[in-house]
């Protein structure tokens, strides 16, 4: 990958190799959703039954009414969120550096209390939890049909 000019900056280990049996290591899955060909980013998405994801990059809105977020919006990071809504993503990383100085880790701690307060009592529940309201955008929306039904569908890796 390296001989082929891959875009890749570091390397890893799995999981089983890198942690002990009684410290196990966090699960977790990256799924691929761009890549770039011909120096443009092209969405992709993977198909698999069971393993479908959204393509392209992505933006997630949040609603907010009277202090009680009412529901999210997942879109593609070039379109405009839903009116009043607020983006909860920020861009941390550019080309292997931190694009801005990290912020204390009491102001971190602070906004990650305020954004779970804003949830509705009943999605914060443990047991019995409401569901949240999660939407797709018309991005996301128009761009998996597009890659769906092959109108100039790059082909996925």
């Amino acid at each position: 990958m390296v001989a082929a000019n891959a875009p890749i900056d570091g390397f890893g280990v799995g999981g089983a190799l890198s942690t002990v049996s009684d410290a196990p290591a966090l699960g977790a899955i990256y799924k691929l959703v761009e890549i770039e060909r011909g120096g443009v980013n092209v969405p992709i998405m993977k198909l698999s039954p069971g393993k479908q994801s959204y393509p392209g990059r992505k933006q997630v809105w949040r609603r907010v009414e009277l202090g009680i977020a009412s529901g999210d919006t997942i879109d593609l990071d070039n379109r405009p969120g839903p009116d009043g809504a607020q983006p909860l993503l920020e861009r941390v990383m550019a080309d292997g550096r931190r694009t801005r100085v990290t912020p204390p880790l009491a102001e971190l701690r602070a906004r990650g209390r305020t954004r779970i307060a804003e949830l509705p009592a009943a999605v914060r529940s443990v047991r019995d939890a409401a569901p949240y309201p999660v939407r797709l955008g018309a991005g996301v929306r128009e761009t998996i049909d597009r890659l769906t039904h092959g109108r100039a569908a790059p082909s996925p890796l």
